[in-house]
């Protein structure tokens, strides 16, 4: 599991999940019914922007895009929210990450108001526009459903890849955040892709949420002879998941992955 114990004490979920996740719900049970509607449309409007990324392939199954992915919100009641994933193809690491995205937009990271007062300079100013938000409070029950092929326990996050993609996890892993990836041929990061990606890492799906005072991650290629150096600053999540953007971005070919420098 890559989300906090909170979120874990008030979910149902079954013991398996599908090793090729097709179609999924998670539901949720917000403990204000006036703000419940707007809470779960500001929940829809993350993972919409997040959608194009799974669209892509990444954490899917086989590294494919799954074009038609979708995602559905609708109130069942005036409590309760369901998120609808239909047209997926992904494994189970996309669900946990999921989670993890409810958890991390009801829960205020440790220490947020001092960044907010370090960024601002003026404590009063902070006090004015600071949200403390508790995910305890906010959230009473969550609820994950599945359909898909395959059958693994709940807590399997394995992502099935090549091996070069596990030994270009730990290079990365053991490079600084400011680095530069020289890539041989064509390589393809669109806009929305790339969107979503940021997006995704300042939410915290990819590790701890950036302090607000840190730069925000940039990512950008420039040509270099018959092929691109991919340039990456400041990014601060798990390197498995930067590898999982570069296996799309080259349709799973990581060969063509020359050097990984230091920028």
């Amino acid at each position: 599991m890559i989300f906090d114990d909170a979120l874990a004490q008030v979910l149902t979920a079954p013991a398996t999940l599908p090793q090729r996740v097709q179609d999924a719900q998670i539901t949720l049970r917000y403990a204000a019914a006036e703000t419940a509607a707007d809470e779960a449309a500001g929940l829809l409007d993350m993972l919409t922007i997040i959608l194009p990324l799974y669209r892509a392939g990444f954490l899917s199954a086989d590294g494919a895009p799954t074009p038609d992915a979708a995602c559905e919100m609708t109130m069942e009641t005036g409590q309760s929210a369901c998120f609808a994933l239909t047209g997926f193809g992904h494994t189970p690491v996309m669900l946990h990450g999921l989670l993890r995205l409810v958890w991390l937009s009801y829960q205020t990271p440790p220490g947020a108001f001092d960044q907010l007062v370090q960024m601002l300079g003026d404590v009063e100013e902070a006090k004015e526009i600071f949200q403390d938000r508790n995910f305890a409070d906010l959230i009473t029950t969550v609820t994950l459903a599945a359909k898909g092929q395959g059958d693994v326990p709940f807590a399997d996050m394995t992502v099935p890849r090549t091996p070069e993609y596990a030994t270009l996890a730990a290079h990365i892993a053991r490079s600084p955040r400011d680095l530069d990836v020289e890539i041989k041929g064509r390589f393809s990061l669109p806009q929305d892709v790339e969107n979503a990606f940021l997006t995704a890492h300042n939410a915290g799906l990819f590790g701890d949420p950036p302090p607000l005072a840190q730069a925000e991650p940039e990512i950008w290629t420039t040509p270099a002879g018959d092929g691109v150096v991919l340039h990456v600053r400041d990014y601060m999540g798990d390197a498995s998941y930067l590898v999982e953007l570069i296996n799309l971005c080259l349709a799973g070919d990581l060969s063509t992955v020359a050097k990984v420098i230091a920028a």
